[in-house]
């Protein structure tokens, strides 16, 4: 009985499923924790300066890095894909280390809006915006995917 070969793609995948099941653990954990009341929640406005704002305008700011990155993961991505192609399937030894790394850089940049969010939690902001922020971050790491449709 013949078995099918093991997807050369499956580390990539998997390292995107643990950064995007992380993310979604994360926010339901900050939740739960400032829902529990164990964190006091800094006052919204400290001597006229109202920094749960300046947090959002942070979280929003975040999307650049992200973004800007896409590019260059793009590029490693395609890198790869051609050269699993020329080798008949096979992943590049050289090359797949550099699209290992990559995914973790983006998903480090793609976490960005949702830190941002988290401060803007600690200094009194209002809940939607965290989840605004972490929605944002999913988004974004929709965007750092290693595979695509067949078709």
């Amino acid at each position: 009985m013949a078995t099918n070969a093991a997807n050369p793609n499956q580390a990539l995948v998997n390292a995107w499923l643990v950064q995007m099941i992380g993310t979604v653990v994360l926010a339901g954990a900050v939740l739960m924790f400032f829902k529990s009341g164990a964190m006091p929640r800094a006052p919204g406005s400290d001597g006229g300066i109202n920094w749960p704002l300046y947090a959002l305008y942070a979280a929003t700011a975040a999307i650049i890095p992200a973004m800007l990155y896409l590019r260059n993961f793009a590029h490693v991505l395609h890198v790869d894909r051609a050269a699993m192609q020329a080798n008949g399937g096979v992943p590049d030894p050289t090359i797949r280390p550099v699209l290992m790394r990559a995914l973790r850089v983006g998903g480090a940049l793609a976490e960005l809006p949702q830190a941002f969010g988290v401060l803007h939690l600690i200094l009194g902001g209002e809940t939607r915006w965290f989840l605004g922020a972490t929605v944002v971050t999913i988004a974004l790491r929709l965007s750092y995917r290693p595979f695509e449709r067949k078709k």
